[in-house]
């Protein structure tokens, strides 16, 4: 009995395979690199890693907030008690004061996409200052695709100074400088990408988007006052600098805000009470403002700091605790402790009993009991001097490369760490010839990870890293790319890059390899697709070849190897330049900055395609009847997907069908309605 799909069946049949058929450009890339392990311990340099989500707004549209610590130690620039994530910065970064390393200082950027170092380049060559204001300009120092870039631009008639991050793959992230010289701080303004998507980060703390979606800190006085004792010799430093135990050491009876005992920056008026996701498309509030009248009740985190901040973190042990949007409690426990805890040499100018370093001694997230807890050995600097002569290593035969410091913070190394019944030790900083290793014990993921001395590369790269999968292996170079991979659990593999672009991997299974080609070099106008694969061999010898929209270096088209037909099925994407509608201070909305949002996606079902890369223009060698097209809709003020149809020849009516998936959403850009295909809808509500 021949056997006839009806409409719907047939349509669902057509969806499933899109959805299998339509991806997007497959990335070619290495195995990531996983440092931080079980205990969250960063195993390349001892310190814990914890980060917490406060609140998220607007999905991929939108915004998500994250705050993480500083290392072990309660540290605070800026008198802010935790990093913010949308908080980015350029700043000078010495690597050496020893005339035998080179360059001695970089310049290192860093938003919340990642971070990048620069050397100084003067008169030609690489400077070990960037004291100069003039004829100077940038060099990446790893990645050769990194780009920075200086300039002068005319804000409300005053020149302002900014730099300009470029990375691999076209983001711009911006920084505005408080002068010309080359090694100037700089603070973030805004991260554009590259389809036009705008990021751009609030004075103090917080962010807004392009698409109309706000992350706010709110800011609350603090009267309180904190029952702890002063600290005891505060009174007889005599020439000693006043460490900060000392300096917020004022008495009880002073308050957190009492800025006549206290340093000018009031802790509460830089530490926010509250995080809160807002949707500017209904309010809007002033990102800069220390408080908002808002009518809605907005997704909203609360900080909740002890009393007398910051002087109390240095007196014995101190708890604070965060809850995040969804109502989740997570508890942090400090203590301070001493300049010479566990035994170790008290650097020179700090004074046992007077110096103190809070450190985080335990992480008990929603509300547990102490989840993770830690203990340290103090390590305020780490002096490493090489006798060559006296040096095993071959590679140091006849070289005296004097002495260097590689500094850490005062939070110390974790010489151990729980997480509920399981228990691990390390081992860090420990010489093997001219290079480090750090070590754990235990079932922490990350069992050793050895870091390249001054011999084989920059100071403190990744050499070996020893997981729970395998074992990675790093260049000994600024740039520290992955080279090989043992796999415990499948077929190893070496990495071989071309212009900083991962073009091989070869399996030592089989003898396979997989081979991806880029075009030959990049230049102002190619910035967004340059680094994007243009072609790649896979494992089997079959290519997948890719074409990119110019503008917004998305996928324009994708062409798959043949099936067993013999047809190359062929994606062909279309983008559109469309914008949000929100409020910014007056009482009409504006329309945001434009951004390139896919619009349509065809494919040929049954036929290959004839593709013109130049004009993006294609068609189905079977006739139009043999190409299914896709379209989207954006039909919200924040650009949220609204609708989509799919419209193809039904060879059960022999005509060509359009059917419609309508979405709906809260006002928090949240998805909380869908139709289905089969409602037949004309249009989307």
């Amino acid at each position: 009995m021949k056997r006839i799909l009806n409409t719907t069946t047939f349509f669902a049949c057509l969806l499933s395979l899109l959805a299998v058929t339509a991806a997007n450009a497959a990335d070619i890339e290495p195995p990531k690199t996983q440092v931080v392990d079980k205990f969250g311990v960063n195993m390349a340099n001892g310190q814990v890693t914890h980060s917490l989500n406060t609140v998220s707004i607007g999905g991929a549209m939108g915004l998500s907030h994250s705050v993480s610590v500083f290392a072990n130690e309660f540290n605070y620039p800026n008198y802010r008690g935790f990093q913010d994530k949308y908080t980015g910065d350029a700043r000078e970064i010495s690597l050496s004061d020893q005339p035998y390393y080179h360059p001695l200082n970089i310049l290192r950027v860093h938003d919340f996409t990642g971070s990048a170092d620069f050397g100084y380049i003067v008169n030609g060559s690489l400077a070990d200052s960037g004291g100069v204001t003039s004829g100077y300009s940038y060099q990446s120092m790893g990645d050769e695709r990194q780009i920075l870039e200086y300039y002068t631009d005319v804000v409300s008639g005053q020149n302002v100074d900014y730099l300009r991050w470029i990375h691999p793959d076209g983001t711009v992230s911006r920084f505005n400088r408080g002068s010309t010289a080359a090694n100037a701080f700089a603070a973030l303004v805004d991260v554009t990408f590259p389809n036009g998507f705008v990021i751009r980060v609030a004075s103090g703390m917080g962010a807004t988007t392009n698409t109309g979606f706000e992350i706010k800190a709110l800011y609350q006085p603090d009267y309180s006052v904190d029952p702890k004792p002063p600290l005891p010799n505060c009174g007889s430093l005599q020439n000693h600098p006043a460490p900060y135990s000392c300096l917020y050491n004022a008495p009880p009876m002073y308050s957190a805000d009492d800025s006549a005992h206290h340093l000018a920056n009031p802790w509460s008026t830089s530490n926010p009470k509250y995080i809160m996701g807002i949707n500017n498309a209904y309010e809007y509030c002033d990102p800069i403002a220390a408080t908002c009248t808002l009518a809605r009740a907005w997704p909203k985190a609360t900080f909740n700091w002890p009393a007398g901040m910051p002087r109390t973190m240095f007196m014995g042990t101190t708890t604070m605790n965060f809850i995040d949007a969804k109502g989740q409690t997570t508890t942090y426990t400090f203590k301070a402790y001493d300049a010479n805890k566990n035994g170790s040499a008290v650097e020179e100018g700090y004074i046992e009993g007077i110096d103190w370093s809070p450190r985080l001694v335990s992480i008990a997230p929603y509300g547990t009991s102490q989840v993770f807890t830690y203990d340290y050995k103090n390590v305020w600097s780490i002096p490493t001097c090489i006798n060559a002569q006296a040096s095993a290593d071959p590679h140091l035969s006849g070289q005296n490369f004097g002495c260097w410091d590689v500094r850490l913070t005062h939070g110390g190394q974790v010489t151990s760490a729980t997480k509920m019944s399981l228990a691990t030790g390390y081992d860090m900083n420990e010489p093997y010839y001219s290079d480090t290793i750090n070590y754990a014990y235990g079932l922490n993921g990350v069992s050793r990870v050895q870091l390249h001395g001054m011999v084989r590369g920059i100071i403190g790269a990744l050499y070996f890293v020893y997981t729970d999968d395998g074992v990675l292996t790093y260049e000994g170079t600024p740039r520290n790319f992955l080279t090989h991979f043992e796999n415990y659990n499948g077929p190893s593999a070496d990495y071989t890059y071309t212009r900083s672009n991962l073009t091989t991997i070869s399996y030592y299974q089989g003898d396979t390899t997989v081979v991806a080609t880029y075009p030959a070099s990049c230049d102002a106008n190619t910035r967004k697709t340059c680094n994007q694969a243009t072609s790649i061999k896979d494992a089997r010898g079959n290519y997948t070849y890719y074409w990119y929209h110019a503008p917004s270096g998305q996928v324009a088209s994708i062409q798959y190897p043949a099936n067993k037909h013999g047809v190359k099925p062929q994606v062909r994407n279309e983008y559109t330049q469309l914008s949000a509608h929100y409020f910014a201070g007056g009482s009409s909305k504006i329309t945001g900055a434009p951004i390139w949002m896919k619009t349509a996606e065809r494919i040929c079902t049954n036929s290959n395609t004839t593709y013109d890369p130049n004009t993006g223009a294609g068609s189905c060698q079977g006739g139009a009847s043999d190409e299914v097209v896709t379209r989207y809709e954006y039909n919200n003020d924040n650009l949220l997907m609204t609708g989509s149809t799919v419209t193809a020849w039904d060879p059960v009516t022999a005509t060509t069908k359009t059917l419609r998936t309508c979405f709906k959403y809260d006002i928090y850009g949240n998805q909380i309605g869908k139709t289905q295909p089969k409602a037949n809808l004309t249009q989307c509500n």
